[in-house]
């Protein structure tokens, strides 16, 4: 901020908008903004114009008393270095106009204190700040860094999230299927984590506000492109995991070449299964690389099928009849659990595999 003081002069009939200007504008700059007069209307403040000589004029743009064609274009004659701000205070004005050939917006305001010395030359056409070298330099060092620690979050979620310590060991050919499914929905669920928390983090540690500093952020109004993006993609993603689903749904529920078909019956708080030969047992006993045909029904209420080591799982509808398809692929003891909340002794519905 320069030594000298700026004069500023208040246009506004309402005394709100200017007494509140007028606090807002001593609190923050103190000595260094002088108000030199708040005026009423277009006459008043083209009478004392040149006798305040103010280096700024705020009008308030809400206001036609002072909001007049005639007192903008006082402003737009020369080459004064008078700066005329028009300032809405109403909901949705968020534009601060600046005239002498450029706008920005309220957070910015505050920079056209810094008025330019006589000698300098005026500014021409609509011009915004040219990137110096050294904030390209600062600006690619931040993305850089900010890409490193995305790809690093991403990497530990996807090793946390292996399947060797989340899931049991896979036991039919369906779970192949089912697997690498979750392989990919697990890449993407880190990559989002860590897409946000990357962001999140790096801006808490490089941007935080620093100690003394009271000054507003940078005013942001948003992205066409980046919204686009990111909705163009997310729908991508959506409809290729749709597709991917859809493959897996059709790999897990596709017709063998000699089925084996077992008959499983659920009930309060039992399994009970019945093979080819009539054999009837409360155990289901499979055969490795076979593939089979579970034909399910409930006696009672609503049961689910399920053994975590093949990975799929069936429901049972009292009254429906419903089909679940395993090929076994590794021998070991295993456990049918029911899946579907059945009563008082639904967790011990269990039956030897």
């Amino acid at each position: 901020m320069p030594d000298s003081s700026h004069r500023v002069l208040i246009a506004s009939s309402h005394p709100l908008f200017s007494e509140g200007l007028k606090r807002l504008l001593q609190e923050r700059y103190g000595s260094n903004v002088q108000i030199v007069g708040i005026v009423s209307s277009v006459e008043k403040a083209l009478e004392v114009l040149d006798a305040l000589s103010p280096d700024l004029v705020v009008v308030d743009y809400d206001d036609e008393a002072v909001n007049q064609e005639a007192f903008i274009n006082e402003f737009l004659r020369g080459e004064s270095q008078r700066r005329l701000v028009l300032l809405s205070l109403q909901e949705g004005g968020d534009q601060g106009v600046v005239y002498e050939r450029r706008e920005v917006i309220p957070s910015q305001v505050n920079t056209w204190f810094d008025f330019p010395d006589s000698t300098d030359e005026p500014e021409t056409g609509n011009q915004e700040p040219v990137p110096t070298q050294a904030w390209r330099s600062d600006s690619m060092k931040h993305w850089i860094g900010v890409i490193i620690l995305i790809l690093a979050l991403t990497v530990l979620g996807v090793v946390g999230l292996q399947n060797q310590w989340l899931l049991t060991t896979p036991a039919s050919a369906q779970a192949t299927a089912v697997d690498t499914l979750f392989r990919y929905e697990w890449v993407l669920i880190s990559f989002l984590f860590a897409l946000v928390v990357g962001f999140m983090l790096y801006s808490i540690i490089f941007f935080r506000r620093q100690k003394g500093d009271e000054s507003d952020a940078e005013h942001i109004e948003g992205n066409d492109a980046l919204e686009i993006t990111w909705t163009i993609l997310p729908l991508i993603t959506v409809l290729a995991f749709a597709a991917i689903g859809a493959r897996t749904l059709k790999d897990i529920t596709r017709v063998n070449a000699g089925e084996m078909e077992v008959k499983v019956t659920g009930q309060q708080w039992a399994w009970r299964f019945e093979y080819p030969d009539g054999t009837v047992s409360d155990q289901l006993v499979l055969p490795v690389d076979q593939p089979v045909l579970l034909t399910l029904e409930s006696v009672d209420v609503l049961h689910s099928f399920w053994v975590p080591e093949f990975r799929v799982k069936q429901d049972l509808v009292p009254g429906f009849k419903q089909e679940l398809r395993i090929t076994p692929t590794r021998m070991g003891d295993y456990k049918v659990r029911c899946a579907e909340i059945c009563g008082q002794r639904h967790a011990y519905m269990l039956a030897d595999v």
